[in-house]
């Protein structure tokens, strides 16, 4: 394998959304045997700058795949680049059908996140993604275009979210379970997969010499994508169906580093 790619929540991270040291001492293991690392993640690739820059990773993990690959960065290089947007109509659609549900509708870009309050969503995600709140009623976003929409819920009112999820019936955007909490849209030709193999062609690497870990749907195009996808043993059904192999631990223990550790030869070539 030349390149590493990983989700980050409930892949890479711990139930606190950090990684643990274990972990950290495993990426630096395997960087250091030439080995490229990357996140893709649904995070604007300013938010994983900084945590990277916490965790004092920026130099290990230098591939950032960001909004589900609407955004993608080389951090060696700088280079930046956003692929196509959902188009205004398509968000003010979702906006308009998911308003009487007990739910919050969030718009981010790589600085700001915009909701009607700061409530229990608005102050989670704007402290964990480093994200300045703007409290709108969405009268502007739903004139523009946008890299990607949230729907936020308690895990109890999932089902309904995803009940009338069914009646979204745009050709050019997509929603995905992303999380027990959040159903995310994003354009229907870009995802994390789309943002890989961009950055990919740019660096001269073949997509059957990249592996990826992931757990939820916003994962699927990726691990597809990639030569050798493997699975979250806490990941949904339908992730374990693509994969070729399922980590043996979950992350909070450390499942991608247990498994990379596990296959280590054979991950670096050796």
């Amino acid at each position: 394998m030349k390149l590493l790619m990983f989700d980050l929540d409930g892949t890479l991270l711990n139930e606190h959304s950090d990684l643990n040291p274990y972990t950290k001492e495993v990426l630096e293991k395997v960087h250091n045997a030439g080995v490229k690392l990357g996140i893709a993640t649904g995070r604007p690739v300013s938010t994983v700058e900084k945590k990277l820059k916490n965790w004092g990773m920026e130099h290990i993990i230098t591939i950032v795949v960001g909004m589900n690959g609407s955004h993608i960065k080389d951090l060696e290089t700088g280079y930046f680049k956003h692929l196509p947007y959902m188009p205004a109509e398509g968000i003010d659609e979702v906006i308009t059908l998911f308003s009487d549900l007990p739910c919050d509708i969030a718009i981010s870009d790589e600085n700001h996140l915009y909701m009607k309050e700061f409530g229990f969503f608005a102050e989670w995600i704007s402290r964990n993604d480093y994200l300045h709140f703007v409290k709108t009623d969405f009268s502007n976003e739903r004139k523009q275009e946008w890299a990607k929409i949230c729907v936020c819920t308690m895990p109890e009112n999932m089902p309904q979210m995803i009940e009338r999820l069914q009646q979204f019936k745009r050709t050019d955007m997509v929603g995905n379970l992303a999380s027990r909490y959040t159903l995310e849209f994003t354009n229907m030709e870009i995802n994390k997969g789309v943002g890989i193999r961009k950055l990919c062609a740019g660096l001269g690497i073949a997509m059957e010499d990249v592996m990826s870990f992931g757990d939820a749907n916003n994962d699927l195009r990726m691990l597809e994508a990639v030569g050798y996808p493997v699975a979250m043993i806490n990941g949904t059904d339908e992730v374990k169906a693509i994969a070729k192999d399922i980590t043996t631990y979950d992350n909070v223990a450390d499942g991608v580093a247990k498994y990379i550790e596990e296959h280590f030869n054979e991950i670096v070539g050796g």
